[in-house]
């Protein structure tokens, strides 16, 4: 939970600046859905999480691993073309393991990335609505773990705002380097 909170804190100011900047690449009604679908299974994800702190903690590692194992290999596996990322089984599919796994151990960004390169977008695009749909779930995470976790959340929140202007110098140089790099190149990096 501490972790989570530390990735969600440090994250917030660099996804609202991502998404500032990146404002004219999409709509509202492009993430609207699929982040309501995510945040919807958060709770799940902090449930087990909570689970396995108290009964099952060695398999957390192992079952975080095999989720993006077969989730990557699954489109690998199925080269899912554009017409099909656009079917709303894959948009509930993507979004609703990306929510369980943001819940469960922060780690839910490649379902995501996957989905959005399956799509006939600009890498600034993708980049758009990752931090849009990211965003959306900073909050409601944050308050799902205070309630569940307790103390530690906001001291963890705490020490992470004094490592804020390293992380917004990283995300200013890494959105200055991101433009730099053509679609096709990010979209094989990510991979």
């Amino acid at each position: 939970p501490e972790a989570q909170v530390i990735v969600i804190t440090a994250m917030l100011p660099q996804n609202i600046l991502a998404v500032w900047q990146l404002r004219k690449e999409l709509s509202w009604r492009e993430w609207l859905i699929p982040a309501l679908v995510r945040i919807a299974f958060l709770p799940l994800g902090v449930l087990v999480m909570g689970w396995m702190q108290a009964e099952a903690k060695p398999l957390l590692r192992q079952i975080v691993g095999g989720v993006m194992l077969a989730a990557t290999a699954m489109q690998w596996l199925s080269k899912t073309e554009t017409q099909s990322a656009s079917k709303p089984h894959w948009m509930f599919g993507t979004f609703s393991l990306s929510g369980f796994l943001q819940g469960l151990c922060g780690m839910s960004g490649a379902p995501m990335v996957l989905w959005c390169y399956a799509r006939p977008w600009s890498a600034s695009k993708v980049r758009a609505f990752l931090f849009t749909v990211y965003l959306t779930s900073f909050l409601p995470q944050w308050l799902m773990l205070a309630g569940r976790f307790g103390k530690i959340i906001p001291a963890a929140g705490l020490r992470t705002v004094m490592a804020l202007p390293l992380v917004l110098l990283g995300n200013f140089v890494g959105l200055k380097l991101a433009h730099r790099i053509p679609d096709q190149a990010a979209k094989q990096l990510s991979y």
